[in-house]
Parts: structure tokens; sequence; C-alpha cells
């Protein structure tokens, strides 16, 4: 009973906590579903009541936006790191002092960036050793300069985050890496950068392929796509697991595993081309996963998903294609493998880091044989999580299957789809991302 009363005392001193801003959210959320009136069907509503829908689902999504945001972000840390903002400053300062130098590259969309900022860099472990061993500078690809981008390119990185440590000679050093990593994997790459010792990482995909075969490899690739079935960006795609299998016939458990397997083939097919296409290019494409236009097509489904979920427009195959589909019975199956190769992208954001280490070993073996197997292992580990979802998406179909809570479902989908949307649009523009940052500085 307690728990109330100090949620509105927070608000009027204007601290909240982590919990505080879920309560905070859902309550939005649930005024602007009142608001929408979501027990009614979009056809039987009038026009003005149709504006108060569109309003409503976009408070509502604000709501949701809350609740994401609180569920999977951490707060930044107090930082007292002193950052260099030019590479070639950096690299005077580390001449004259005679320290190494560590050039963080980043930028405001690179969510993977900022928690290796927060729970590498800040570690109070990590912090003091930074300070006192090394020249740090911080390059933000969102305000490139002629020298800092240059630096970039230099060093061939094929996405973010990247760290490049060099020598005071200006050498480029093994400790270098790409992706997220953890604290004491950095620890051990910045001391081998003060001592110039090359370093190897206890994750080398091409270590351990050399070391304990193929197997191990395969292994230890299904593990790391099992860790990132469990990465913020692929919270979103519960939902809409959620609500394709519920959709589906799948009237035993059975059903639904078979169908939920065949959108996690899908997923599958996704990274595989993705692996075979590195081994034949030589290149890496882990970093465009998490560029800003793979972001904006995210959101853009997710606001056209919510949009046609409230009644604005609807989503229609085809119906010479429906019809085909209906007399052969693959409807369902065929759709969850579509969706399976669309889920494959919306995680890209949160897996492209953890995909680009595997990439960057296929590219230089350039063995598409290989690519596809690492690449498909990895797709299956990060499908286990959708297996279960859609295993027992069965019950979903024991509710009744008209009336107005289909309606209300419908436009709450829409909100959560907008919530999404606007979770991933803050990562674009330089004021959303202000403005959400500054949300921490009330959220103890």
């Amino acid at each position: 009973m307690t728990f109330l009363p100090s949620i509105l005392a927070s608000l009027q001193t204007g601290e909240i906590d982590r919990w505080g801003l879920l309560f905070l959210g859902a309550a939005i959320a649930l005024l602007g579903l009142i608001l929408a009136r979501t027990l009614t069907s979009w056809w039987d509503l009038s026009k003005a009541w149709k504006m108060a829908r569109f309003a409503g689902v976009f408070v509502s999504a604000i709501g949701f936006f809350f609740i994401i945001f609180a569920a999977t972000e951490e707060a930044p840390s107090d930082s007292s790191l002193r950052w260099l903002s030019r590479f070639d400053e950096g690299a005077a300062a580390s001449k004259e002092s005679g320290r190494a130098m560590m050039v963080d590259f980043s930028a405001g969309w690179c969510k993977a960036c900022d928690e290796l900022d927060a729970e590498v860099f800040n570690d109070p472990e990590i912090a003091p050793l930074l300070i006192r061993d090394l020249i740090l500078v911080k390059v933000d690809l969102d305000e490139p300069t002629k020298v800092n981008q240059e630096a970039y390119k230099r060093f061939k990185f094929n996405g973010l985050p990247a760290v490049a440590f060099l020598s005071p000679e200006g050498e480029f050093l093994s400790a270098s890496f790409e992706g997220k990593i953890p604290k004491d994997e950095f620890k051990k790459r910045m001391q081998a950068a003060q001592s110039g010792e090359k370093v190897e990482s206890e994750f080398d995909i091409k270590k351990i392929l050399s070391e304990k075969g193929l197997l191990a490899g395969i292994l230890l690739a299904f593990l790391a796509g099992l860790f990132a079935s469990f990465t913020p960006c692929v919270y979103p795609l519960i939902p809409i697991t959620i609500g394709l299998f519920g959709a589906q016939d799948t009237s035993s458990k059975l059903q639904g595993f078979k169908v939920s397997a065949i959108y996690v083939l899908g997923i599958a097919l996704t990274y595989t081309l993705l692996g075979v296409s590195a081994a034949w290019f030589g290149s890496v494409f882990g970093g465009a996963m998490q560029s800003p236009y793979v972001l904006m097509a995210i959101a853009l489904v997710f606001l056209v998903l919510g949009a046609s979920s409230i009644g604005l427009f609807e989503i229609r195959v085809p119906a010479a294609i429906q019809t085909k589909l209906s007399q052969t019975g693959g409807s369902g199956a065929r759709k969850a493998f579509v969706m399976g190769l669309v889920a494959g992208v919306i995680a890209a954001p949160c897996v492209g880091p953890i995909v680009a280490g595997i990439l960057l070993y296929v590219a230089q073996t350039q063995d598409p044989a290989l690519g596809a197997v690492l690449l498909f292992s990895f797709s299956i580990g990060m499908g286990q999580l959708f297996l279960v979802l859609g295993t027992f998406s069965s019950m979903i179909n024991n509710l009744p299957k008209s009336g107005g809570w289909l309606d209300a479902s419908k436009v709450v989908f829409g909100a959560i789809f907008w919530g999404v949307a606007i979770y991933y649009l803050r990562l674009l523009f330089p004021p959303l991302i202000e403005l959400t940052n500054s949300i921490w500085k009330v959220v103890g």
C-alpha cells in the first residue's frame, strides 16, 4: 500500500527510480488507451473519435516507450574520464607524454557504444587506469571532422563500437578491437597496448577453430546467438512473435513448435546469407547492421505496423496470392518464414557487434561453407527464445475469436509498435538522445 504514495511523492520532488518510471509509463499507456476507446471497432467510430483514437494511441505509445526504456536501458555513469575530441590532438599528446593512445569511435545511434562506455570504460576499476596510463580520444562520427574520418578509414574498421590502441609513435596495436567486449577482456587488451604485446581474445573464433576444431566453433556461435536473444534490441520482437503465432491455426503445442521452427529458419536464412556474402566478398557487414539507415527502416516498419493495427489501413496479401496459399495449405508456414526473415533484420542493431567478430574471421578465410555453418549456428541459438514463445502460443487460440477484446488487442499492439518505433527513432536524432539521457538525471 505504500508503493503508490512513494511514487507520487517522488514525482513531486522530481526524483523517481526505475520502478517509478515503469509505473509512470504504465499509467500514461493506460490513459492513452482509455482515450482511444479501444473496445470499439475503428469503423464504428465517428470522425472525431477516430482522431481521438489516433491521439490516444500516440499518448499510449509514449507510455510504452517509457516502459521499454526503463526495462532495457542502463543509466549512464558519472564519468570521471576526460576525452579529447580530435585524433590529431590525441596523437600529439601521446607522443609528448610517451603514453599509448586509445581512440573510441562512437555515434549517438550506437547503443552498444553507450553500453561499452558505461559498463567498461567507467567501471570503478578500469576508469582510474585509463586516466593514469592512456591518452583518451573519443571520435563522434555523428559530427565528423576530416581528420577523424580519415582516422576511422585508416584503421579499416567495419562498424561500431570500435576502439583503436596506438603507440606513442602512431603504430596501430593488435589490442584494438570492434564490438562490445567484457571488462576482463578489455583490461587484458589495455595492458597489452601499454606493453606492446600481441593479444588474442579468449573468445576469438579463429583461435577456437584452430585449437579445438569446428564443433567447438559451432558451439561457441550457438551460445553467442543464445546470449544475443536476451539483448534489448530483441525485446520488441517478443510481442510480434506472440501476435504472429497467436494468429496462426496452431491448435496444439506440436503445431506451434512446427510453425515457430519455420520462423526460426527464416531468421537463420538471413544470417546464413550474411555469412556466405562475407566469405565471397571478403567484407564485414556487422557495422552496417547498426547504421542509421537500418534503424530508420526498423522504426518505419513499426510505424506502419502500428498504423495498420489501429485501423488506419489494413495490410493484406493480394487476393490471388492469398487464395493460392490457402489452397496449398501453406499460408501459416510461409508467413512465419517471411516474418522470420524480417525478424533477423529487426534484431540487427544489437546482434551486429556480436556477428561482426564471426564475419571478420569468415571474411578473412573466404570460405562460404564455413560462413554458412557458423552464422546458421548463431541464428539457431538466437531463435531458441522464439521457439519457446511460438510453441506455447497455441494457448492464445483458447480465447474467443471475436468481440470488443479483439479490437482492444489490436489497438494495444498498435500503441506498443509505435512505442518501439520511438525507442529506435530516439537514436537517430540528437535532441531525442539528449532528452532520453536527461531522464536518468531524475531516475535514481
